[in-house]
């Protein structure tokens, strides 16, 4: 599945792209696409709060505090395909900010032709990007529902179970067929820790570690078990 986020503040644009982006989705991947629609910067932000990340957004830079809310919501995915529809009269070098990277711009005056190219180049060049793997900051799941990408920063832990793997994140779970043994040699080392012959889990949502009592509390408040084989390089983490 891929999660895009789209905040424009004019009704027939954002009518117009929403329909143009799911007929380029059908046309251009297999994948799932999830859009979520916002209509002003509140409603970015509170989109950017929910903590999941998007693989693709699309804001009218017209909209007050965009550049924030959109780097809210890269600092969550990093990888994300930013487009930007300039204000009236912007200028291509007004619209550049540090918080828009992987960036397209599409000029106004808007016309039709000029909306249609500017989605269809973006969106096929964010497929061939995630075809080719170019996400260093992501997982990239196979699924049923096709090839979604999940950002390292949101994923909790891996819990191997049922011969099969759980990914747990914030406020989602998803299931994959693997052996928590390849997943441990594929994942960055910098970003994730084996605990348990059944877990791995991200360093960076570790709150706590009690080896004496053999086990590791999450910023979620979850509480994961160490087993005697991880103990000593768990040590060295408190």
């Amino acid at each position: 599945m891929i999660s895009m986020l789209i905040c424009i503040s004019d009704e027939k644009e954002l009518n117009f792209i929403v329909s143009y982006v799911k007929e380029l989705a059908e046309l251009e991947s297999d994948e799932r696409w999830d859009i979520r629609v916002c209509r002003s910067d509140e409603d970015i932000f509170a989109a950017a709060d929910e903590g999941e990340g998007y693989d693709m957004i699309l804001v009218d830079n017209s909209i007050p505090e965009a550049a924030a809310a959109v780097g809210k919501c890269r600092r969550i995915n990093p990888d994300a395909h930013i487009m930007i529809i300039s204000a009236k009269n912007q200028s291509a070098a007004d619209c550049i900010s540090p918080e828009y990277m992987n960036m397209g711009i599409i000029m106004r005056p808007l016309t039709q032709e000029k909306l249609e190219s500017g989605l269809r180049e973006n969106v096929r060049s964010f497929v061939k990007r995630m075809n080719d793997g170019k996400t260093e900051n992501c997982f990239i799941l196979d699924s049923k529902d096709g090839r979604q990408l999940i950002p390292y920063n949101t994923i909790s832990y891996f819990e191997s179970r049922e011969k099969k793997i759980f990914l747990y994140t914030h406020s989602n779970e998803y299931s994959f067929y693997d052996t928590l043994d390849r997943l441990e040699e594929s994942l960055p080392q910098s970003k994730f820790i084996r605990c348990h012959r059944s877990f791995i889990i991200n360093r960076s949502k570790i709150s706590g570690i009690a080896v004496s009592k053999n086990r590791i509390t999450l910023d979620s408040g979850e509480m994961i078990p160490i087993s005697r084989t991880y103990k000593s390089e768990l040590k060295e983490l408190k």
